[in-house]
């Protein structure tokens, strides 16, 4: 039996630090944790929901790819299990194809586990010769997507969970726009004021690719795996309702702090945005934020000036006329998720990063475990929200007002 790891941040510790008259956990995910990951995901996979074992679905020869979200718990230990898997199944050539969400430590993690069973890449959305044209979504605009999930006969999706999907027109499988090109991206990631005719269809690439079944891993509130789910996505999102803990009780309030707590994985701008979009679900109109979090990467690009309204936005960029994409400016989407936070509600970040750094680009900070009593003190209730990124969307540009 494998034991889970140590999370790089466990925001358990810190709950005697809120001071608050009267304060709440909301539930982010399922209060399980998956004791053997391995086992769980040799389960899932042997006996998907509404879908036959794996093994029916692939011929003898078939080239196989996963594409997977970095981002899933235990995702090293998730992946290797899936490949032993697939090597049972008497595939040809197999693929490990890793979204661009994934930091180095991450790559490095897969591809330990993972070892020589199978070829391990990196998503990369701008270069030209990793992408595969894959047709023309419904508004005429071309689709590219990783060649290596293209050019497979058998492809399985490996994602996180997050509650924050399930309600919004979100791809599953996590196909588009995560192993997409950078032109999609940008056209895709357009700000809700735009025009939304320039928007595509979020499932279509999954479906033009021919994806039928996905393998899910749902989180506790520690950042670690709570359950493993096999099957088609419709069934998945069926079986996610199922396991969502959610406190639909609990109401909102003035303050909610939401923790990042899991891996280094974990800690980026992007999984800190997304915990800030489902603190503003809880939180009260023109309430406060406390974003706590191991996070160490520099700000940079669309990041470095959160509080404008607009002016320095990435411009949207189309593929050049010899074939090149836009290069991708990975701040792009977290700067403009937190800006739109940062306009209804005060937010506060715990980080690694300098005070200064946080606060030149618009946002307040707090340096410790006293700061986070003094403030908790000056409240009269207080919501947390722990593993805050997988109760928050994947892809969400809208509005967050209450």
């Amino acid at each position: 039996m494998s034991l889970p790891a140590e999370p790089t941040l466990n925001f358990d510790s810190l709950i005697t630090k809120i001071t608050a008259a009267e304060s709440w956990q909301y539930e982010p995910a399922e209060l399980a944790t998956c004791s053997d990951v391995r086992a769980a995901t040799l389960t899932a996979l042997s006996s998907p929901v509404d879908f036959p074992p794996i093994k029916a679905a692939i011929l003898s020869g078939d080239e196989v790819a996963l594409a997977v979200d970095p981002n899933t718990p235990q995702v090293a230990e998730v992946t290797k299990a899936v490949v032993e898997y697939l090597k049972d199944c008497s595939t040809g050539s197999l693929a490990v194809v890793i979204g661009d969400e994934a930091r180095s430590s991450t790559v490095d993690a897969i591809r330990a586990a993972v070892g020589d069973a199978a070829h391990t890449y990196l998503h990369d959305p701008s270069d030209r010769e990793s992408l595969r044209y894959l047709g023309a979504d419904q508004l005429a605009n071309p689709i590219y997507l990783n060649r290596m999930l293209v050019d497979a006969d058998f492809i399985l999706p490996v994602t996180a969970g997050r509650w924050g999907d399930l309600d919004r027109p979100h791809d599953l499988y996590g196909i588009f726009p995560a192993f997409s090109d950078s032109a999609s991206r940008y056209r895709f990631h357009q700000p809700s004021d735009s025009d939304e005719l320039t928007k595509a269809d979020p499932h279509e690439p999954a479906w033009l690719l021919g994806a039928q079944i996905m393998l899910c891993v749902t989180s506790n509130s520690a950042g670690l795996a709570a359950h493993v789910i096999a099957g088609a996505t419709e069934s998945v999102r069926k079986q996610l309702r199922q396991y969502q803990q959610l406190a639909e009780s609990a109401s909102s309030a003035p303050l909610v702090i939401a923790s990042l707590d899991g891996n280094g994985q974990q800690q980026t701008w992007l999984n800190t945005a997304r915990a800030a979009l489902a603190a503003a679900n809880r939180v009260d109109a023109g309430g406060t934020i406390v974003l706590w979090t191991k996070l160490d990467e520099a700000a940079s690009g669309s990041l470095m000036n959160l509080s404008d309204n607009g002016s320095s936005r990435q411009p949207f960029t189309e593929m050049s006329t010899d074939g090149e994409f836009p290069a991708w400016d990975p701040s792009f989407v977290p700067a403009e998720m937190l800006r739109k936070v940062s306009q209804e509600h005060r937010i506060l970040l715990h980080s690694d990063l300098a005070s200064d750094t946080i606060e030149g680009i618009g946002l307040g900070t707090i340096s410790s475990s006293e700061e986070l009593s003094n403030l908790t003190r000056s409240f009269a209730s207080c919501g947390v929200l722990r593993a805050a990124p997988f109760s928050g969307p994947t892809n969400d540009l809208q509005s967050t007002s209450n």
